[in-house]
C-alpha cells in the first residue's frame, strides 16, 4: 500500500499495550545493533525502492488570527455520573513533578470516591507519568497529539458536553486560563476552578498564579495550597472572600515498616547505621540553589561535622553541582542518585535523618510534606508557605540573608550535636503530618471546595459572557501563542552574545547544528540507520560534549 502511495500518519498516542518477553524479537531488535542491521536489510530486500517514495509530513503552521469553529463534528453523549462529579483537569503535562504529584494523589482520591476524571494535558511534552495517570482514568487527552490549537476550544466544549462535565479545574495550563471566557459561555452550568502552589517571580510576572488574579471574574473560585500565596494574589487585586487555601496532603508511612526499610536502604547504599543522613530532593535548577547547597554541604563537612548526603533529583544545573562537590572534595561525603521511583524515594526519606533544601521561593515543598510524615527534620529555607507547617519544634527555618550560610551550618550542627533533640523534632514532624496534611484531608477538603464553588456559581453567579466575545478573547489568546512559539523558534535559532549570566544557559550554533542534522537525518530511512548506530552515537555524544558551551570554557 505504501508503493502505492497510501501513507498513513502516526499518531503520538498509545492506542495499544502488549506484552512482550526479553527473549523475543523486539528485544532482540532493539539490544543488538547487527540483528537491527540484519531486520532493515530484509525490509530493503522485501520493499525495493520504497525510501525513495517516504513522504516528509508535517503538520501547517498556525495563520494569524485562525477561526475558530464552534460546530462539533460528532456527537457522543455518554450517561451521567450516578455516584458523584464529573470533574475535567486542564493540566499541562503528565510528568514527574511536585505539582502532577499532587494531581495524581487528587485524582487517586476522588476516583476511589466514586468521582470520574477526564484529563485534558496542552503542551507537546514527553508525557512519561502518563500511564500513572492511566491507572485512575481512561479519559486522557494529550491535545497538541491530535489537534490544531485552533481547535482546543470547540474539542474541550464537546468534552464537556459528551462527558457531562459539572467542575472543570485548570491547574498549572496557561492556555487553559485563556480559553476560560469561552469555555465559560460555551458551558453556563459548569463550574470553574483554578488550583495554584506557589508564585514564580521569574516568570511570566507571577506564573499562573498571577492568571489566577487576572481571570478570577470567570472563576468561580481559586484554590490555593498555602496562605502566603492567597495573601500574594490579594495583594495583587485578588478578591480574598474567593480564595480559599487547601494544604497539600501526603500519606504517612508505616510505622511497622520503618525500622526495617532504614537498615535495607542504608545497607544498600552503603552508609553505615549511626551516621547522619542529610538528604536533599527536587529539581536540580537555579529554584533551589544547587550552589548554596554545595557551600552548606562543605562548611559542615570543614567544620568535622560526621555526616553522609544524598541528593534526589535531575535538572539543568545538576552538572554544575557536580563540579562543584567536586571542587570541594565531597565526593565522599555525598552521593548523586539523580531521579528515582517515587517509592524508591520515599524508602530514602526512611533512612535520612535531615532534610536540606535552601530554596529561592517555594509554596509548600512536597518534599517537605513527605520528609516531616517519614520523621525527617526539615532545614529549609523561609520562604513561601512553609513556615506554614514547620513549627519551632519540628524543623528549623532558615531566612535569606547575609549571614544565611552560616545560620545553616549552625542549624545542621546544632542537630547532629544532639540526638534527642533530632528524635523529639522527628516524632512532632510526623504527628504535624498525620493532622495538618493528611491525604484523606486533602481529598475531604477538595471535594467540599468544589461544593463550595457550585453553591457560588448559583448564589453568586459572575457576570455573564456573550458565545462572540468569548470566541473573540480565545482567538486573540491563542494568536498570542502563535507570536510567542514564533518568537521562541527566532531566539533559538539566532546566536546571541554571551555574558556572565547567560554563559551558563546558552548552546554553542555548531552544537545547534548537529541537532538540526539529526533531526533531519530522522526523517529518512538512510539516516534513521546511520543515527541508531551505537559507534556513530558515541562519537556524536562526544562532539556534542565538546561543542557545549565554548564561550563557557574560554571564560574560565
Amino acid at each position: 500500500m505504501a508503493k502505492a502511495g497510501h501513507w498513513g500518519y502516526t499518531i503520538s498516542e498509545y492506542l495499544q499495550w502488549y506484552r512482550k518477553l526479553g527473549t523475543g524479537r523486539y528485544e532482540q531488535i532493539m539490544q543488538s545493533g547487527y540483528v537491527n542491521d540484519e531486520f532493515a536489510r530484509v525490509m530493503q530486500n522485501k520493499y525495493a525502492g520504497i525510501d525513495k517514495l517516504f513522504p516528509e509530513p508535517s503538520r501547517r503552521h498556525p495563520q494569524p488570527y485562525e477561526t475558530i469553529e464552534e460546530h462539533s463534528l460528532a456527537c457522543n453523549p455518554l450517561a451521567a455520573n450516578p455516584l458523584g462529579r464529573r470533574i475535567m483537569l486542564i493540566v499541562p503535562w503528565m510528568v514527574m513533578g511536585g505539582a502532577d504529584r499532587v494531581n495524581l494523589d487528587l485524582i487517586e482520591g476522588l476516583t476511589s470516591k466514586g468521582h470520574e476524571i477526564t484529563i485534558c494535558a496542552t503542551l507537546l511534552a514527553d508525557h512519561r507519568w502518563a500511564h500513572q495517570f492511566s491507572r485512575f482514568t481512561p479519559d486522557i487527552f494529550v491535545l497538541p497529539n491530535i489537534l490544531h490549537a485552533s481547535d482546543y476550544p470547540r474539542f474541550l466544549t464537546y468534552l464537556i458536553q459528551s462527558r457531562q462535565i459539572d467542575t472543570v479545574v485548570i491547574t498549572g495550563s496557561t492556555i487553559g486560563y485563556q480559553l476560560l471566557p469561552y469555555l465559560r459561555a460555551a458551558s453556563p452550568g459548569v463550574a470553574f476552578v483554578d488550583m495554584c502552589h506557589v508564585e514564580e517571580p521569574h516568570w511570566l510576572n507571577g506564573g499562573h498564579p498571577r492568571f489566577g488574579v487576572g481571570y478570577q471574574d470567570v472563576l468561580d473560585l481559586n484554590i490555593v495550597t498555602s496562605k502566603h500565596l492567597a495573601e500574594w494574589m490579594q495583594g495583587r487585586g485578588a478578591d480574598g472572600t474567593r480564595i480559599r487555601v487547601m494544604y497539600t496532603g501526603v500519606r504517612s508511612a508505616q510505622a511497622t515498616r520503618l525500622a526495617d526499610i532504614r537498615d535495607l536502604m542504608r545497607a544498600e547504599l552503603n552508609i553505615p547505621a549511626d551516621v547522619p543522613v542529610i538528604v536533599f530532593g527536587g529539581r536540580i535548577c537555579e529554584q533551589k540553589r544547587p550552589a548554596m547547597l554545595a557551600a552548606i554541604l562543605k562548611a559542615a563537612h570543614d567544620h568535622g561535622l560526621i555526616f553522609r548526603a544524598l541528593v534526589i533529583g535531575d535538572g539543568e544545573q545538576r552538572g554544575q553541582l557536580e563540579e562543584l562537590l567536586s571542587q570541594y572534595h565531597l565526593t565522599a561525603n555525598v552521593q548523586m542518585l539523580g531521579s528515582v521511583l517515587h517509592r524508591r524515594w520515599l524508602d530514602i526519606l526512611v533512612a535520612s535523618d535531615i532534610l536540606l533544601i535552601p530554596s529561592q521561593y517555594e509554596g509548600i515543598s512536597i518534599a517537605l510534606l513527605e520528609a516531616m510524615a517519614a520523621g525527617v527534620v526539615p532545614v529549609v529555607a523561609k520562604v513561601g508557605g512553609q513556615e506554614e507547617i514547620v513549627s519551632p519544634d519540628a524543623g528549623l527555618l532558615i531566612p535569606h540573608g547575609a549571614n544565611e550560610l552560616q545560620e545553616y551550618l549552625d542549624a545542621i550542627r546544632r542537630l547532629l550535636s544532639n540526638s534527642a533533640e533530632l528524635q523529639r523534632m522527628s516524632k512532632q514532624c510526623k504527628a504535624l503530618a498525620a493532622s495538618k496534611v493528611s491525604w484523606e484531608g486533602m481529598i475531604y477538603n477538595f471535594l467540599a471546595l468544589l461544593d463550595e464553588a457550585h453553591h457560588l456559581r448559583i448564589d453568586h453567579p459572575r457576570y455573564p459572557i456573550s458565545p462572540s466575545f468569548g470566541r473573540e478573547l480565545a482567538s486573540l489568546s491563542l494568536e498570542c501563542r502563535r507570536l510567542g512559539e514564533a518568537v521562541d523558534w527566532l531566539w533559538n535559532t539566532k546566536p546571541h552574545p554571551v555574558t556572565a549570566d547567560t554563559a551558563l544557559l546558552t548552546t554553542s550554533p555548531e552544537a545547534q547544528a548537529v541537532a538540526k542534522l539529526a533531526i533531519l537525518l530522522s526523517q529518512t530511512w538512510l539516516g534513521r540507520m546511520i543515527i541508531h548506530n551505537r559507534f556513530l552515537q558515541a562519537i556524536g555524544k562526544r562532539l556534542l560534549k565538546r561543542m557545549a558551551n565554548p564561550s563557557v570554557a574560554s571564560m574560565k
